[in-house]
């Protein structure tokens, strides 16, 4: 398969969990249910991506699902929910 038919395949797939409204507080990003299910285990990480602005959280999901294999889907998914979580804690001290 051509690069630009990786680039479509990915483009097209991308579109399909993003509907962007008219501005980001209308604008949902579907999330994969193996990322669902990882964010249900950690009610902490799922608080946080859900407080993400639509543009962070299109980018995460972006990520994660431009994975060309299942393993590498699962790492990130591995990788997000500490990111997440991290991200908090740096907040938190930032306000301290």
């Amino acid at each position: 398969m051509s690069l630009d038919m990786n680039m479509r395949s990915s483009q097209s797939k991308f579109s399909l969990i993003v509907n962007p409204g008219r501005s980001d507080a209308s604008a949902t990003v579907a999330v994969p249910p193996a990322l669902k299910r990882a964010l249900a285990k950690e009610p902490r990480a799922k608080a946080i991506f859900d407080k993400l602005a639509y543009s962070h959280r299109k980018e995460y999901v972006k990520w994660i699902v431009e994975a060309k294999q299942g393993e590498t889907l699962q790492r990130r998914i591995e990788k997000l929910i500490p990111m997440l979580l991290e991200k908090d804690a740096a907040q938190a001290n930032r306000k301290k």
